[in-house]
């Protein structure tokens, strides 16, 4: 099995410790490592209404760009965003460009 798997099958196996402990509808958040960052994790947290706080993987190549042009943006815009979806504008009027959140 894979770290992912095993993951998922830890975050399950602790919900439903915690469950029986503390009854369900008790845990309100549940906060992993990247490893969980699974698509059945996140179903899984929400069946039990728990909302999750898990660092997100990193899926865009390491040594590419850490932002890119929106989609149907050509070279001259001034607006990125990055991997976790931060939407950003670069300010052009001074003469070195400075990055803002949008």
């Amino acid at each position: 099995m894979d770290s992912q798997g095993e993951a998922r099958e830890a975050v399950a196996a602790l919900v439903d410790q915690a469950e029986d402990v503390l009854g369900e509808d008790r845990i309100k958040v549940l906060t992993y490592d990247k490893a969980a960052d699974d698509r059945k994790v996140y179903q899984r947290l929400e069946d039990s209404h728990i909302k999750p706080v898990i660092e997100n993987r990193s899926h865009w190549p390491k040594d590419g760009d850490s932002e890119q042009k929106l989609p149907g943006h050509d070279g001259n815009s001034n607006i990125v965003y990055d991997e976790s979806g931060t939407i950003y504008c670069y300010d052009t009027v001074s003469r070195i460009p400075v990055r803002r959140s949008a």
